[in-house]
C-alpha cells in the first residue's frame, strides 16, 4: 500500500512513546495509512489485551429510537446507541442506567435486556462485548452529555435510522429487532 504522507505528517510517533502509545499509533497507522504492517512484537501484545464490557441502551419513545452522534475510530463521525464501558464492580444493568443518564439525561425506570453482540477488530485495538438493553420513555427532551463525547442526539424511526451513518453494532441491532 502507498504511504499516506499527510497522515504521517499529522500523526508522528510520540517521542519516548510508552508501549501503549506505540500500540495505539501502530493500530491507527494500520487503519489510516497501512504502508507497513504492525510489527510482530506489538501484534503479540495486542493479543494479550482483554475485551471490554460495554452496554448500549436503545431508548424508545412511541415509534422512535434515540441515537447519539460521536466522533470515534479514525476521527470519523458515527451515529450509535447511547452507552459505554462497564466499570469494575458495576453490574451491566447499573452500567446501562448510568451511561444513558450520563449521555442523554434519561433515567429509565425499567430496562429490558435484548441481546449481546461481540465487536472484534484486534487489528484496530478494539474488542468489546456489547450488552444491549431497551428502555421505554415518554421523555423527548434530552439533557447534556456530562462527558462531552456526544455531539448530537436525536430521535429516529427505524426507516430514518437506516439512512444514517450508523456504527456497525447499531446497524446490526436494528436488523436484529426487525
Amino acid at each position: 500500500m502507498a504511504i499516506n504522507a499527510k497522515w504521517h505528517k499529522k500523526n508522528p510517533m510520540p517521542k519516548r512513546a510508552s508501549l501503549n502509545q506505540k500500540i495505539q499509533w501502530h493500530v491507527d497507522h494500520a487503519r489510516e495509512c497501512g504502508c507497513r504492517p504492525i510489527p510482530p512484537k506489538l501484534q503479540e501484545k495486542l493479543k494479550e489485551r482483554k475485551p471490554k464490557l460495554v452496554v448500549g441502551v436503545l431508548a424508545k419513545n412511541k415509534n422512535k429510537y434515540l441515537l447519539v452522534k460521536e466522533k470515534i475510530e479514525g476521527g470519523k463521525f458515527w451515529w450509535l446507541i447511547p452507552g459505554g464501558k462497564v466499570e469494575f464492580g458495576e453490574s451491566i444493568e447499573d452500567a446501562a442506567r448510568r451511561e444513558i443518564a450520563e449521555e442523554t439525561g434519561i433515567k429509565p425506570k425499567k430496562l429490558k435486556f435484548l441481546c449481546f453482540k461481540e465487536a472484534l477488530f484486534p487489528e484496530f485495538n478494539y474488542h468489546t462485548v456489547i450488552f444491549f438493553f431497551m428502555a421505554q420513555t415518554s421523555k423527548t427532551k434530552l439533557g447534556k452529555d456530562i462527558e462531552g463525547k456526544v455531539l448530537e442526539a436525536s430521535w429516529f424511526t427505524k426507516k430514518e435510522a437506516a439512512k444514517l451513518h450508523l456504527v456497525d453494532s447499531a446497524e446490526w441491532l436494528f436488523k436484529w429487532l426487525s
